[in-house]
């Protein structure tokens, strides 16, 4: 097999769902310590508690801004892609949570968030596994976030 062939196909193919599995255990993580923290030190009573997907949205936003700096940096094409799963995940699973509700709302907005990530995507022409990447995001955050 050709090393070149290696480097551009299959190593890709492992390297996205294993890292992007890494990546968005490591954000839910930050994610729960930050809540919980946050939780213990507000009182209970206050409104805080109640206000979980305020929280959701904000550090979902406060986590594609970090990665739109990654993004944007010099770093290599395959651990952006990696690290575009997490952000990628948390902001379709803060969606699906939002309008949790009305199901047609939520399949139109996951869909159309989906093929937007796409369009940019698209326009920056990058690479397939960037695709591969947003498209293992979107099952991630439908596995976890789905009604059951």
């Amino acid at each position: 097999m050709n090393k070149n062939k290696f480097r551009s196909t299959f190593l890709p193919m492992l390297v996205v769902p294993i890292g992007g599995l890494l990546v968005v255990a490591l954000i839910y993580a930050v994610y729960l310590g930050v809540y919980l923290g946050l939780e213990s030190i507000i009182k209970p009573s206050q409104l805080f508690v109640s206000q979980t997907g305020l929280f959701r949205s904000i550090f979902s936003g406060i986590v594609i801004v970090i990665y739109l700096f990654v993004y944007r940096s010099k770093l290599g094409d395959l651990p952006k892609a990696v690290l575009m799963i997490g952000p990628v995940a948390m902001l379709l699973i803060t969606l699906i949570f939002r309008y949790y509700e009305n199901l047609f709302l939520t399949v139109a907005i996951f869909v159309l968030a989906c093929a937007g990530i796409a369009y940019l995507l698209y326009q920056d022409h990058k690479p397939w596994f960037f695709y591969y990447a947003m498209s293992f995001a979107a099952l991630l955050a439908l596995l976890y976030g789905w009604p059951r």
